[in-house]
């Protein structure tokens, strides 16, 4: 796992997400259960995919990063 994921995944974590689980390929699946569940994935560059509900509503955004 990259630090940048690793930052990343901390920020969704400090937002209530969980993390689901792990591909191969080293993405990480995280979930926020609610009505409209948000579900996504952090890539190991940190990068993050939304596959479904509201993600833009969340500041997941490191600090550090522009």
């Amino acid at each position: 796992m990259s630090d940048k994921q690793q930052e990343v995944l901390k920020k969704f974590k400090s937002l209530g997400f969980t993390e689901m689980g792990r591909l191969k390929n080293g993405n990480v699946f995280v979930e926020l259960k609610s009505n409209e569940p948000v579900r996504a994935v952090v890539a190991l560059d940190g990068t993050v995919t939304a596959l479904s509900g509201d993600l833009s509503r969340y500041d997941w955004k490191s600090r550090g990063s522009n």
